[in-house]
Formats: structure tokens, sequence, C-alpha cells
């Protein structure tokens, strides 16, 4: 029986209706039929996104005042809706058994017929549109689906037209001021609020933190809130209805059961296998819902029956490394050194054999250095002989500084050396010219996956120094943890989907720059696009990506294989570096005539990126015509989270920064025509982003412990300065603008410098002043 309430015959009256609402879930129950009677169609879902973005989240009403989560995973496998989340559009299937109408999508359309197998009911029309967070460039945050037509016919065109209408009435009800419901079902944390751990203030604090940090909230929660593992592990274990599993250091590892799983792969899925019983095989996950419904669990081990429990994620971490830790690295340096001494069998002044026996002091030593490098995220390893007698000394440098690890005799140097040249496949008799190679590290010790690039280079004495990049095991980081700011990442996106055009990364050696242009190749990596790159090295490898490594040597240079790109079919291309006019000229080239051209450059900042293409003699209105877009970044010390210690800035603080941060501004128009309003509007949004109770900022200073080996920082943070280009630019472009006219186009249009990202950073928490100020021009 239809409840009784005034018939909604319009979208205007369904956006007035969730305006005015405090319960937009119980609003929407009360007006789904109305709006099906609206669309002339039979049902209506609307899902939300979850916090953590991997469910789509629909209230089902299942009492007077009650309601119940439907859930699906976020992913276009599973549902149609998934499909339209991820990809951010509009679907209008006219029959999602047609399978010719499914695959004549960009990507295709995967419809998943158990569902209506399971319930006897038939799907035949589906018309579903994303719910955006304000514009169409927006965050998606949920998804409105219409099934199946009165009629029998396809959605009409009107009817796409006005689901756009109702998905924009939708966001602004999700923004609407919520009241509070007896059973926390927003996230999987509301139990921590239930129980009193938190408060329900406390853990809105902790959503937003997390989002504009870009990190996980279980992160937020424990390093902010001093929330406990047991704690997280109990509100999981209450949400998920499973029991909670922590993390137990004493436990046996189910070595037949890791038999078939590598640890990529563990950390990937998010899901383990502990033990084994009578009752059948124990899983343990952080995201149940997820393992379960993608059931890969059943597709590896077919024949077992599992049995779930759930951990938070610090914890699963830690039952991973318990059970795949490292093997083969000997307790001490020391100690392997002084076998060193003591083993007469290795001629100190030879060469070790090509098959190292792996009980040797030298092969062991080499093994223990890279291993403990890799694990204090040593990002290169340095080797370097002393004059005379004094011992070589080994350094790690471990965010961004040189710090000392350990030190080698001289009599040993060659032998490490030597070990060094033989995993590398230089040539270990030559010792009088430099040689670049790569460690495949997984060859030597299996348990750890990771490569190195490795420079030998001669000094002074007839001896040689080594130096090596521990490169990143084969895989790009997905886009969405770059650290970049909400508004960064929808505007990064939103260029390199652009069918053509070029696209820039600048900044300094040892930036991320080849990381980032790797996310964005992870980004539009689909099956129906071909990229080619070519690099110098190879880093970072993908799947399908068609990689070619740069050698001068046979006069493979850039610009000579961007050539022959061109002629190889190509969609996207990416160069390692535009470092002179040929190359630039062949990747603006390129870029007119159909293609993404994806490239670093080594300049300071994006503005300037544009001058010295320009002072390269590129064509002024080509160049303008092409280029999309240039990204400057640099990585600055992240605070440590364990020790970092907050205080409560004062006012006199604040307005120090905010005048730092407001003098990039300085010359923009709208401090030009009202400097104090323009200064009290960075403030208010400043506080409306930043501030706690009472206005009050945080700031974090560090402060040191056995994490961060007393240094107060730990791990690195990138900061972003993202210039898109609008038609001022290219005005800009076209009239040879000098750097400073550029960079007032751009902040004029919106585009935050690389200070005022690393300040918004510092004024999350993440990072302090003094770490800015260290990689930006003040």
């Amino acid at each position: 029986m239809k409840s009784e309430h005034t018939l909604i015959t319009s979208i205007p009256s369904i956006a007035a209706r969730l305006r005015a609402t405090d319960d937009t879930d119980g609003t929407l129950a009360e007006i789904s039929l109305d709006i099906c009677v609206l669309f002339e169609a039979d049902r209506l879902t609307v899902y939300r996104v979850s916090e953590d973005r991997t469910l789509l989240v629909s209230k089902v009403k299942t009492g007077l005042n009650s309601f119940e989560d439907l859930k699906l995973p976020m992913s276009a496998e599973y549902s149609i809706a998934g499909y339209v989340a991820l990809n951010r559009r509009l679907v209008n299937i006219r029959d999602v058994y047609d399978v010719d109408e499914l695959n004549s999508h960009d990507p295709p359309v995967y419809f998943f017929r158990a569902v209506d197998r399971s319930t006897g009911y038939r799907t035949r029309q589906v018309l579903a549109a994303p719910v955006f967070d304000g514009a169409d460039s927006g965050e998606v945050i949920g998804v409105a689906q219409l099934i199946n037509t009165l009629s029998g016919n396809p959605f009409q065109k009107s009817a796409e037209e006005r689901v756009v209408e109702l998905c924009k009435a939708l966001a602004a009800g999700f923004r609407q001021p919520q009241k509070t419901r007896q059973l926390g079902t927003k996230t999987k944390y509301d139990h921590l609020v239930i129980d009193g751990v938190i408060t329900a203030a406390e853990l809105e604090l902790a959503i937003r933190l997390a989002r504009g940090r870009g990190v996980n909230i279980e992160q937020v929660l424990k390093d902010e809130l001093k929330v406990t593992d047991s704690a997280l592990g109990l509100a999981l274990s209450k949400f998920f209805g499973l029991p909670y599993e922590p993390f137990d250091p004493d436990r046996a590892k189910p070595t037949a059961l890791l038999r078939k799983l590598k640890r990529t792969f563990v950390a990937s899925q998010a899901w383990l296998p502990i033990a084994e019983d009578d009752q059948g095989m124990v899983i343990v996950t952080t995201d149940p819902e997820r393992v379960i419904s993608s059931r890969i669990v059943s597709q590896v081990f077919p024949r077992k029956k599992a049995a779930y429990r759930v951990c938070s994620n610090s914890e699963f971490a830690a039952t991973v490394e318990h059970f795949y830790r490292l093997e083969g690295a000997p307790a001490s340096v020391d100690t392997i050194i002084k076998r060193m001494d003591q083993d007469t069998s290795e001629p100190r002044s030879v060469v070790v054999e090509e098959k190292s026996d792996p009980d040797s002091a030298t092969v062991q030593l080499v093994n223990k250095i890279i291993v403990e490098a890799h694990q204090m995220r040593a990002s290169d390893i340095h080797v370097e002989p002393r004059q005379g007698g004094a011992k070589s000394k080994v350094r790690f440098r471990i965010d961004g500084s040189l710090v000392d690890y350990t030190d080698i005799p001289a009599s040993h140097h060659a032998q490490v050396v030597a070990r060094l040249k033989i995993m590398a496949d230089l040539d270990i008799a030559s010792k009088r010219e430099p040689q670049d190679g790569k460690i495949a590290f997984k060859q030597f010790v299996p348990s750890l996956d990771i490569e190195l690039r490795v420079a030998t280079l001669p000094t002074v004495g007839g001896k040689e120094d080594v130096v090596m990049r521990i490169l990143t095991a084969g895989r790009p980081v997905p886009l969405e943890q770059l650290g970049l700011s909400r508004h960064n990442l929808q505007l990064l996106k939103s260029l390199i989907s652009k069918p053509y055009g070029l696209f820039l990364v600048c900044g300094p050696t040892g930036s991320g720059k080849t990381t980032t242009l790797h996310s964005v190749l992870g980004h539009i990596n689909t099956p129906e696009t071909k990229i080619w790159t070519a690099e110098d090295p190879v880093e970072i490898t993908h799947e399908s990506l068609r990689q070619v490594q740069i050698n001068p040597r046979v006069d493979l240079t850039f610009a000579r294989a961007m050539r022959a790109f061109l002629r190889a079919d190509p969609d996207v291309i990416m160069v390692g570096e535009m470092r002179d006019k040929e190359t630039a000229a062949i990747g603006i080239e390129a870029s007119l005539t159909g293609h993404r051209v994806l490239a670093t450059i080594h300049t300071n900042s994006a503005p300037e990126s544009i001058v010295r293409l320009l002072d390269m003699g590129m064509d002024p209105f080509n160049f303008s015509d092409a280029l999309l877009g240039i990204m400057a970044q640099r990585l600055a010390k992240r605070l440590c989270a364990k020790c970092k210690k907050p205080h409560v800035a004062t006012q006199e603080e604040i307005r120090l920064m905010l005048a730092e941060y407001n003098q990039d501004l300085k010359d923009a128009d709208r401090f030009k025509t009202d400097p104090r309003s323009a200064f009290e509007a960075a403030y208010a949004e400043w506080a409306g982003n930043h501030a706690y109770d009472k206005g009050q900022f945080i700031l974090y200073e560090p402060a040191g412990c056995d994490a961060c080996r007393g240094t107060g920082y730990s791990g690195r943070v990138a900061l972003h300065e993202l210039l898109a280009v609008t038609d001022a630019i290219k005005k800009n472009i076209q009239e040879h603008a000098r750097v400073a006219e550029v960079l007032l186009t751009a902040v004029n249009e919106g585009m935050r410098t690389l200070k005022q990202d690393g300040m918004e950073k510092v004024l999350q928490g993440v990072m302090d002043m003094r770490a800015v100020r260290a990689v930006c021009i003040t």
C-alpha cells in the first residue's frame, strides 16, 4: 500500500524534498515508487560509495525506522552500477542479455547474470548514472539505477536527461546533514563510536583527514586518535559479523597453504590462509565482503572449505611479514665481516667465482646490505672506497639524506665490487671505465622481489665506487596513492583522459617523475590502447606495454625511438626525458597527429617548463595547441607518525604561514583588487578545511623515536604543482611570455604552487614547514 505523502511529479519536486530532509534514506524510501512512476520504470536503486571506496551501498528498508545495507563490490565485473561508478558515465542498455550491445561500450559492460538466476527476476533494460559530488568533474559519491521500463521498450533520450537531473538532486540530498541513527551503518568503523572508543565527531574528523591526505582511515585512527588494533579489530568483527583474529607473533607458518601464494598477490588481495584444521582452512582478511564476493579463495583452493576471520590493516601486514619474512640474511654485518677476516679460502685480490657459494661470506654480506637497505626504505646504496688502507664506507640514502650503514675493511672492497658486478652482469675485469647494469635480486634472494640499477665508477687509486638505485618491483602505483590533493587528482584524470595532446612531468632527479608517469600509464592502460615507451632505464613494467630501453651505443636515442613509434600504430607514447630539441619537436608533432604523448623534463616548475621548451626552438603555436598540462613535483620528508608532536598553533603562527602561502598570489587579480578580502577568504578556506573545534589549528613537529632512527621523519610525501593549459596559458605561450607572466596567469586560474601544496599538507599533519622549505624555493 502506498504511503500517504504528496505525489512527486517532477525532478525539482524530488530535489526540494531531499534538500528539506535530515533523513535522506527514509525520504528516498518514501518517494522511490513515485520516481519509478516518473520514469515509467519497474525498479529504482540508489547506491552510495562507501567511505573506503570499495563498496556500493544501498539502504533497504526493513522496518518502520530501520534499514539494512545492500552492498556490492565497486567493480565493473560484478555490477553495472560498479561500471558506472568506475567509468564516471551514464549507461543506457536496451537488453543486458545482448552480448553484442554490452561489448559495444568502451570498455565493455559486464552483466552478472547470477543475480537474476538466484532471484528469479528478469532484468532487461538498465539506465544508470553516476552521482557527482558537485560538478561533473567531482568525485563519484553514488549511482542511481533504474531497471526495466513498464512498456518493455528501451529508456528514451529524455529519460537519460532526467536521470542526470535526478543525480544532481541526490547529490544535494547526500550533502545534507543527517540525523544520527541508533545503529551506525555508514562505515565499518561506526562501532568504535557505539562502543565509546571515540566520539562521532572524532570519526568524522578522521574520515575527513584520511580523504585529505589520501591515506587509509585506519592509519588516521591509529596515529591521530590512538585507537588500538584490538579496538579496530573488534569494531570490524561487529560490522562484518565475523570473529576477530589478532596478530600472533608465535603463529606457525602454514607452509603447505602458502606454497601457491606469492607475497605480492597476498598483499594486493588482502587475504591470507593462516591455519587448517578439521573445520577447514582459516582465512584472515581486512575486507571479507570483497574477498567472499570475488570467489578468489575458491579459485585458488577449489577443494577446501574456508572459514573467515577479520583483522585490521596493520595486523594483516604484520602477519604477512611474519609468514614471508626474508630468509638468508645473516643476523649481523659485523659477524659476516669477522667471518671474512677469518676465511682464508677466498682470495682477496681476485674475482669471486661466477657461480657463487651461497654460504660465502662475501655473498652473504652483499645480500645483507641490499636486504637491510630495502627494509630501511633506502632509495640508494653507496659503496665508497677510501684512500690508503682506510675502510670503505657503505651509506644509504633514506628520505633524501645519506646515512652511514657500515664500514668494510679495505681488503674486502674488491670482493664486494666483484660480487655486485657478477649480479649485475657487468664486466668484472674492466676497472677503468664506468659501467651500468641491473640486478634482479629475486634470483639471489627469492623472498625479496626488487630490482637495482647499478652504476660503477673508477676513482683515484685504481678503486671503484658502486652506486645502486633500488627500483620498485615492477608495478605502477595507483594514481590515488600518489598523494595528490583531491583537486589535482580530478584535474589530472581529466587531462590524461583526452584523446591526444602532450602532458609533461617536471622536477629534479629523484623527485618521482618516472613513478608518476607510470601511474598515469597504469590508469590509461586498457586492452584497446597501444602504448609505446622509450626509457633509460626501464624501471617499472606493465602488462601489454611495449617498452624500449634506450641504448646510445647503437644510436638508439629517444628521438630515434619516437620516430620508430610513429610507424608502430601507437595510441600513447611515453618518453623518459625530453632532453633535446629533436625529441621535443617529435613529441609535439606526435601529439598534434592524434596521439597522447607523456614525457619528463628537468625543470624546476611548471611555468619554467613552458619557457624552456620555447627556448629550445619549439614553434609557439604548435606547442600551445599540443600541450595539455604540466605537473611539477618534489619529494619532501614526512613526519614520523609514531612520534610526531602536536601543538595548538597560535594566531601569529597561522598569520605568518598564511602570509607565506599568499606570497605567490600577491600579483594575482583578486589580491590586487582587494588584498584584505582575499587574505580573509584564504583564511576562511583554511579554517573550513583544516581547523578543529573553536577554530584551532593543530600543527606537528618532529620528535624522534626508534622507528625513525631519532630523526623525527619517516618516508617522503609528494608535493605537486599542476598547470592545466587554458586559453589564457595558450596566449602566454604564443606571445613567448616570461616565467613570471605564465605563473601569474596560472595562479589566477586556480593553480596551486609547490609550496602551497606543501603547506596544505602541513595543515593536514603530514609534514612540517622545515621539510616544505627544504625542497621549495622561498
